[in-house]
């Protein structure tokens, strides 16, 4: 599984970087353009042929160089894989994909099939004409192939890893907290929401959460932090964790006192400073100073 890991990674960094491009407007966003349209078939190049393709490998020693992407979910869940759990992202996905074909293959012009297939029921499709296509719409659509793919490569790896769950559940925590630092708050939010859909551990399962809370916070969602704090963790819980909920709900003197304590029993080096939960308290000099120690 570590070569999957790795492709992953290449994968989530390829669409991390699409995701900056698009939110920069490093491309031209008027009613269409050809690099907007370069971008979503590259995804889907990647995500289908190259990714999907790699785990079919990885699964049964061939690769599958032809199919559709639903021929290949078909071909994974033979393998013992259940992808029930979101349905939601595979018709969202699906609908991308037409959209990318129409501009691969009819460069944009809307035609019948299109019409017929698509979910999309707008009044404004008229045949002969060229699909609308903006940045919130790619963006959209790029962010929601990184979470089917995720979700995917999560899935694959818990059903044929034998022993591997705990390395599973600890690439869903780095990757909750490498999109923090990178303030992919959003995306942090919705990743997080699924973890329901995996049997974590208990403590990371509550590290997750307490990263899902991080990013509710640094979107202004308060009210949705206590919420999901008061209702999704449950004691016991281990230093860390407290740590989280104590700086999430505003008690700092508590914290830091904790902190304190974290420090002398050297539980304090199993975190990063740059971990955005203390994005509230490195003002205080006094959380600097102990954090010093770990940066």
């Amino acid at each position: 599984m570590l070569d999957l890991w790795h492709l992953y990674d290449v994968l989530r960094l390829v669409l991390i970087l699409l995701i900056d491009h698009v939110e920069l407007q490093i491309f031209p966003l008027q009613v269409i353009q050809k690099p907007l349209i370069d971008v979503l078939s590259l995804t889907f190049d990647l995500l289908v042929f190259h990714f999907t393709g790699a785990l079919l490998s990885s699964a049964d020693d061939r690769t599958i160089n032809r199919g559709s992407f639903s021929d290949r979910l078909k071909l994974l869940g033979t393998t013992g894989v259940n992808f029930g759990p979101f349905e939601d992202f595979k018709k969202n996905v699906l609908e991308i994909i037409r959209k990318r074909n129409l501009f691969t293959h009819h460069d944009g012009i809307i035609n019948q099939e299109y019409i017929d297939k698509t979910q999309n029921k707008n009044f404004n499709l008229v045949v002969g004409r060229r699909l609308r296509i903006s940045s919130n719409l790619l963006l959209n659509a790029l962010e929601t192939i990184y979470q089917y793919s995720y979700f995917i490569f999560q899935e694959c790896w818990r059903s044929w890893g034998k022993g591997s769950q705990r390395q599973a559940d600890l690439h869903y925590v780095n990757t909750l907290y490498t999109l923090l630092r990178q303030n992919r708050n959003s995306l942090v939010v919705q990743l997080a929401a699924r973890e329901v859909n995996f049997k974590l551990a208990r403590r990371e399962r509550q590290i997750i959460i307490i990263n899902h809370a991080i990013g509710l916070r640094e979107m202004g969602m308060r009210n949705e932090v206590r919420i999901l704090l008061d209702t999704e963790i449950r004691k016991p819980v281990n230093q860390m964790v407290d740590l989280g909920l104590r700086i999430l709900k505003n008690e700092h003197e508590d914290a830091l006192i904790l902190l304190i304590r974290m420090a002398k029993n050297r539980k304090i080096k199993e975190m990063s400073a740059d971990w955005p939960l203390f994005r509230p308290v490195l003002s205080d000099p006094r959380f600097s100073l102990l954090l010093d120690r770990i940066r």
